[in-house]
């Protein structure tokens, strides 16, 4: 049996506003795997700056950073950056869990220096919204 397959909160940055709602971030969502909560506080809409979807994601596949789709139909896509909630260590390079970038066996070629190619970052590694105290 294979442990391949793990749920994190995403949270889907630079969503046009009209696309701020449940329905996308199931669409969205879908995209990186297999949805299995969004959190549109209660309301259908999501309120925040971002939609924030749970997701079941294959951990042997590189993590995506970002989304690009035409969700108007007007013929522009939209680029929205992926973040992941409390991420555990993960490779910059391969974009896989599991190890770092100083242990990464992966050969990627660059022609710049030799962090050029570390279009991931820790900025992919957010904290989980906090609560508000009522």
């Amino acid at each position: 049996m294979r442990f391949n397959h793990t749920a994190f909160w995403i949270q889907i940055h630079n969503v046009p506003l009209l696309c701020m709602a449940a329905e996308i971030g199931l669409l969205l969502g879908s995209m990186n795997g297999d949805v299995r909560e969004i959190d549109d506080g209660g309301t259908g809409d999501c309120a925040r700056k971002y939609i924030r979807v749970r997701v079941v994601i294959n951990v042997d596949q590189p993590l995506r950073r970002i989304l690009r789709v035409d969700v108007l139909r007007d013929g522009q896509e939209s680029m929205m950056l992926l973040r992941y909630e409390r991420l555990p260590e993960h490779c910059y390079r391969s974009r896989r869990i599991g190890h770092v970038v100083r242990d990464c066996l992966s050969v990627v070629e660059s022609e710049g220096p030799e962090d050029y190619d570390l279009l991931f970052g820790p900025w992919m590694n957010v904290s989980s919204p906090v609560k508000p105290v009522l």
